[in-house]
């Protein structure tokens, strides 16, 4: 199937069609006939086609659009071929003649003569069928203008950015694409194409239902390495328009690779607050700013959003995904132009302060205390809740506690022999396994209190 590309796009005629539509409804004389046989002979379903005097044609994503084509002043049963409607898309087909097909006596094909606005003239039928409701599914691609215009997206942005944060945006659907080619860079709004995708059913068939249809809106962001299209209304609800044009591709590359980088110590690229903001989805209206001119420290919180795959094929072939938010916020910090590790930004001092009876074991333990203050990974876990643990020798003038800690360290001693061998006697029974095990538990809670 040709890529949508490949066509002209829908723009330039859906206005002049919906207006040339509106002003003259005109049929031809022996329309009325031929849509009572039709009614009265059972091919139920097509009314809807049979009606319109213009359509566009979708690209179908699905398959179920039979339709066949044939050129020439009459449309002979041999010379139809079957169609691919992404051949014919993007173009306003004006209908001139109507007509049904019927074979021993039975209706099995709408005909329909066409022109688009270039002169172009052909015979368009569906795959001769009997069932009504058949011949209904394969003419669903044929979209009139005015249902055209109505799925048109309500944003006339050029340039959009992902708003997971939106609470309109429950879910993400796309036409093309797929994760890999969502970023939170901004993206340029390309073209539209109407798309057709899961069928409808023989009873929703038979009512008239097109099944999924959507005018498709083809983006593009990070120098066009990422491209997808959604449909119009999932571009309302989950995306927004952004405040300034996408940054430069070389420089956004550098950033997203620092961003996505495991070594905390590697420096950050020379960028701009905006383009970091851009990159990380981050609207600066609603950043805290401290100082000015070079030394401004500007702090940027959002809420998490996780997107949640919904089993099976969405309804034009790539999956689906649930926007499940979290209230935890996560942390965008600046100072003088460049981005801080979390573990260098911390706004409360807590200094830990250890008490201790005399005893080589007691010691050993508050020495132990006092490295966890220095553990990177236990560090820049305390950073990420904003909280900065010093030992008492880390004080000073230049450096207060905001909190203390305070611990105070007992030496039991060692176990005495009696001790010992009422342990060895009791090691077997169920009942000082739960106890050990329970007491455990209290240890290990006791110490993520700690830390």
């Amino acid at each position: 199937m040709p890529s949508p590309a490949a066509s002209p796009p829908l723009a330039s005629s859906v206005a002049a069609a919906l207006a040339l539509v509106l002003a003259s409804c005109v049929q031809m004389p022996w329309a009325a006939p031929a849509l009572e046989a039709a009614t009265s002979g059972g091919y139920v379903g097509t009314e809807r086609v049979f009606a319109l005097d213009a359509f566009f044609l979708a690209t179908d994503t699905s398959g179920s659009c039979q339709l066949e084509r044939a050129d020439g002043a009459s449309p002979a049963p041999a010379r139809f071929t079957r169609l691919e409607t992404a051949s014919l898309a993007g173009r306003k087909w004006t209908v001139d003649e109507r007509a049904y097909e019927r074979a021993r006596r039975e209706i099995d094909a709408l005909v329909l003569r066409v022109h688009d606005e270039s002169g172009t003239r052909l015979w368009l039928r569906n795959a001769p069928t009997a069932d009504g409701a058949s011949a209904a599914r394969s003419w669903r691609c044929a979209v009139g203008v005015a249902q055209v215009a109505s799925l048109a997206p309500k944003r006339a942005a050029r340039v959009v950015r992902l708003d997971l944060a939106s609470p309109a945006c429950g879910a993400l659907t796309l036409v093309f694409g797929d994760r890999r080619d969502l970023t939170l860079a901004p993206y340029k709004v390309v073209d539209a194409w109407l798309f057709a995708g899961a069928p409808p059913g023989p009873s929703e068939a038979a009512r008239g239902d097109a099944g999924a249809l959507a005018l498709g809106v083809s983006l593009e962001a990070e120098g066009r390495k990422k491209r997808l299209t959604v449909p119009a209304p999932v571009l309302d609800r989950c995306f927004a328009p952004a405040d300034a044009p996408p940054p430069d591709a070389a420089e956004a590359a550098r950033l997203a690779t620092w961003l996505q980088s495991a070594d905390e110590r590697e420096a950050p690229p020379d960028a701009t607050v905006e383009t970091f903001a851009q990159l990380a989805g981050v609207d600066l209206a609603r950043c805290s700013r401290q100082g000015s001119a070079g030394l401004e420290h500007v702090d940027c919180r959002a809420p998490i959003a996780e997107l949640v795959e919904v089993p099976g094929e969405g309804p034009f072939g790539p999956p689906s995904w649930r926007v499940a938010r979290r209230r935890v916020a996560s942390g965008l910090h600046f100072f003088a132009g460049k981005p801080l590790p979390p573990r260098e930004v911390a706004w409360s001092n807590v200094a830990l302060r250890t008490v201790r009876a005399p005893g080589e074991g007691s010691a050993s333990l508050a020495a132990a205390l006092g490295r966890a203050a220095e553990e990177p990974a236990l560090r820049d876990a305390r950073a990420q809740y904003g909280a900065r643990l010093l030992r008492a020798s880390d004080l000073g003038p230049l450096v207060a506690a905001s909190a203390w800690v305070d611990v105070t360290v007992h030496d039991v001693g060692a176990p005495t022999r009696a001790e010992r061998a009422l342990r060895r006697a009791t090691a077997s029974t169920g009942a000082d396994k739960a106890a050990r095990a329970a007491a455990r538990a209290q240890r290990d809670a006791a110490r993520g209190r700690l830390e």
